[in-house]
């Protein structure tokens, strides 16, 4: 080989190298490399019956083929369609810019207020502030409103005259995004003794997601939050606001550990190993030998 074959080897190698250890990166985030090791599995067998001629293996691999392509999709679909967005202009420069979250100091400063006027009402609240992990799943009905996070527009949507009041109003950024919005209920139920359903409800989300919710007793007026499987009583709206402020800072700086460049800065060498290993099987597969 001559010095140019060597140099646009090495540059195709690294090429593929750097996407094999992207992809691996954005299969690990989308909680998806249960279905890379089966395809790798897959694949390995495929390759081993076209190099041992095994003719019944191959055969079934090539009627079965289109089947495994069906049956893959339908299951992974939603992994399938979350690793494919990874590979997408804007999803991408989303890893590299750490989340913001516009107007904070705002957002916090409303929730206070609009809770501080619940408690004097007694007005039943249920208020959820989402994580880093997604929870739309875990939620039924509710109306999309994407208002801005106002105190008039929480006192307005909590007042016991109001249809959709009895739900929970999900705030993300600076938005509130749904309300009359139904939460899962919670499965310990010793941890909320003599609670109400508010209660059961916010707990319930805590205890499948990393989302913090407010919860505002309408019999009692007193304040709560459930976070991380965990029901806790909350003094007054001064110390709501501290609890808010510092679950905003943490979840800024998961998300921010998470990104796309930290992870290609911090992942463990056996990754960029498997990533470099698997760029020269496919060089030697379908370039080495011709």
């Amino acid at each position: 080989m001559d010095l140019y074959s060597i140099s646009t080897t090495v540059v195709d190698l690294a090429v593929v190298s750097a996407l094999m250890y992207a992809a691996l990166i954005l299969v690990r985030k989308t909680n998806s490399i249960f279905i890379f090791k089966g395809f790798i599995t897959l694949f390995l067998i495929y390759l081993a019956s076209a190099f041992f001629k095994l003719k019944l293996t191959l055969l079934i691999f090539q009627f079965f083929l289109s089947f495994f392509v069906i049956i893959f999709v339908v299951i992974f679909q939603k992994e399938l369609r979350r690793f494919l967005e990874g590979f997408s202009f804007s999803y991408l420069q989303s890893f590299f810019v750490t989340k913001k979250r516009p107007d904070h100091e705002r957002v916090v400063g409303a929730i206070k207020r609009s809770v501080e006027h619940f408690v004097e009402k007694r007005y039943g609240a249920l208020i959820v502030l989402p994580g880093n992990q997604p929870l739309e799943r875990f939620l039924e009905g509710g109306f999309v409103l994407d208002g801005k996070v106002s105190v008039p527009l929480l006192v307005s949507i909590f007042d016991p005259s109001s249809p959709g009041h009895d739900g929970a109003v999900v705030i993300e950024q600076d938005k509130v995004r749904k309300f009359s919005v139904h939460l899962p209920l919670a499965e310990n139920i010793t941890a909320i003794k003599e609670k109400g359903t508010r209660h059961r409800a916010g707990l319930g989300l805590a205890e499948r997601c990393d989302a913090m919710v407010i919860i505002v007793s309408e019999e009692t007026g007193g304040i709560s939050i459930a976070q991380d499987g965990k029901l806790k009583p909350v003094a007054n709206v001064e110390e709501l606001e501290e609890k808010i402020l510092g679950f905003g800072k943490e979840i800024v700086r998961e998300t921010s550990e998470e990104s796309f460049s930290y992870a290609l800065m911090h992942q463990n060498i056996r990754d960029r190993i498997y990533a470099l290993t698997t760029a020269l099987a496919l060089w030697y597969i379908f370039v080495g030998r011709f």
